[in-house]
């Protein structure tokens, strides 16, 4: 386990390695990501092959600084969360074994001036926990339809 806390620590270069790692898959659920850097190596790992899946918020995927649209045009497969203003996880699994999470947005304020925190494991086990709610975050329905769906119970 690797601990990070900005604004002291390089988080943006600690997260940055870590994509550059990656040989097959990255996975992100993330309220946002407007960070250039991280964007930067997203884009050449998506250029290298390596399958990138993203899960962005819809209020921030809309603000001019998020990198939404950069990252489907690079070849991210990108797809806003249908739980509308709710996406607060900031998790990225790599290549099923390494996960990263912790406080931070994936901006560079959060990296240079917020107090944060993150946290790098190398836990399969963790990794599969996180997949699967990726998976579950990734096919949900809205939180509307999910609540009107359910039928009243009888008394």
């Amino acid at each position: 386990v690797k601990s990070l806390f900005s604004p002291d620590d390089d988080m943006e270069a600690a997260l940055v390695e870590e994509i550059s790692r990656a040989t097959n898959s990255i996975y992100i659920m993330a309220f946002g990501l407007s960070d250039q850097q991280m964007f930067e190596a997203l884009s050449n790992q998506v250029a290298r092959g390596v399958s990138v899946y993203v899960l962005f918020d819809l209020e921030l995927s809309r603000q001019r600084s998020s990198q939404s649209g950069p990252l489907r045009l690079a070849g991210a497969t990108v797809r806003v969360s249908s739980n509308n203003g709710q996406m607060h996880h900031k998790v990225m699994v790599v290549d099923g074994h390494t996960v990263i999470t912790g406080s931070p947005n994936f901006s560079k304020s959060a990296f240079e001036q917020n107090d944060e925190n993150a946290l790098i494991f190398d836990c399969p086990p963790l990794a599969r926990a996180f997949m699967r709610e990726f998976d579950r975050c990734w096919r949900a329905k809205p939180y509307i339809w999910n609540k009107w769906s359910q039928l009243p119970t009888a008394e």
